[in-house]
């Protein structure tokens, strides 16, 4: 890669012999665009990445949000991985090019990876509790007083999703509500959920948000957890939200893209480790309202992602992207088909929370 190539003068902004790197595309994320920075002469690596505005339209606050978490966990002896940014050399979170394009650095991790799928029970346990643990790390951190700022407005506030669900009901695409008549009637008669957890009198915690096992990182050689990674979406919120996103992505049998519906179902052992790794992490500071609802909580983070996938398809794909026309139909049947599921075992579920909270 020539020296005058643009991402070179984009890591001379952070690092001042940018000219004495390698530079190479990294990952597989579809929101930002990642690359590895292998310091030649200083050895090491770093991470440079392409933060993507059109999704968090406050970059500098998401930003601000990662330095406050990243401040906070150096202070509390925080043993895990922590997202620490690199500064530019002028002393700034944020690179911003010619183009308006917003650029951030980071510490790269050598010798870690991470997995897209739990293959036994033992990974969604250690992941459960890397959630539980850097759960625990933010306790003690107020929101409000930190400046700790909702980057993603109504993030989880699915009553007002659902008020636009109702507003597409009106406005979508004519041939797809006819074609999702039988999801809409479902969403519908499930949508008090969204109502009994809105009145729900819940903490408002510093939570991730984003909690699936691919934001968990492991040491390549031992498999044992190096920490939690990903903290753009790190922002008040309740607790029920990311142990609902840990059951509904680390839980089932397939992922939100299976498409053979019926092969759809809970991973019994799966939910129960996740819940010996997290709950009792957290268990000491949580109040009782919470560890009731830890069920409630996955099935109504299940339904908000239909929901979501719902509303889209009915608006014709404008959030998520698709490689085929009913791919969000689909995703819907699939999360709907999970939520049934844990309304299907929620005894089972309540069982398995209470004995583990002994």
């Amino acid at each position: 890669m020539p020296k005058n190539n643009h991402l070179y003068r984009i890591v001379e902004q952070f690092i001042e012999t940018a000219s004495k790197c390698r530079i190479e595309p990294f990952g597989s994320g579809l929101i930002n665009d990642t690359f590895r920075v292998e310091l030649l002469e200083l050895g090491g690596s770093m991470l440079l990445q392409r933060l993507n505005h059109y999704v968090f339209h406050q970059p500098a606050a998401v930003m601000a949000n990662i330095q406050l978490i990243a401040d906070h966990l150096n202070r509390q002896g925080y043993q895990s991985v922590i997202l620490q940014p690199i500064l530019t050399r002028h002393g700034e979170l944020l690179h911003v090019d010619i183009e308006g394009n917003h650029w951030r650095m980071f510490p790269f991790f050598e010798n870690t990876t991470s997995i897209d799928r739990a293959i036994d029970p033992e990974q969604v346990y250690v992941a459960g509790r890397a959630y539980g643990e850097f759960a625990h790390a933010l306790a003690g951190l107020d929101a409000k007083t930190a400046g700790i700022v909702e980057t993603i407005p109504g993030f989880h506030d699915s009553v007002n999703r659902l008020t636009f669900f109702e507003e597409t009901l009106v406005s979508g695409i004519a041939d797809r509500l006819t074609e999702a008549a039988e999801e809409v009637n479902t969403m519908k008669a499930n949508q008090h959920l969204f109502y009994y957890i809105s009145e729900l009198p819940l903490p408002n915690r510093i939570t991730h948000n984003d909690t699936k096992i691919n934001n968990v990182l492991f040491e390549k050689q031992t498999g044992t957890v190096c920490g939690v990674i990903d903290w753009d979406t790190i922002m008040p919120g309740t607790i029920l939200s990311d142990f609902g996103d840990m059951v509904r992505t680390m839980a089932p049998t397939y992922d939100e893209n299976h498409t053979n519906i019926a092969e759809i179902d809970l991973i019994l052992p799966y939910f129960e480790a996740l819940c010996q790794g997290f709950l009792p992490v957290v268990q000491d500071f949580l109040t009782s309202i919470e560890l009731k609802n830890m069920v409630k909580g996955a099935q109504w983070i299940v339904l908000e992602q239909a929901l979501r996938f719902l509303t889209d398809y009915l608006k014709g794909d404008l959030y998520y992207k698709t490689t085929y026309p009913q791919q969000n139909l689909f995703r819907t049947r699939n999360q709907l088909a999970l939520y049934k599921a844990l309304k299907r075992e929620e005894a089972i579920l309540e069982g398995i929370v209470l004995k583990v909270l002994g």
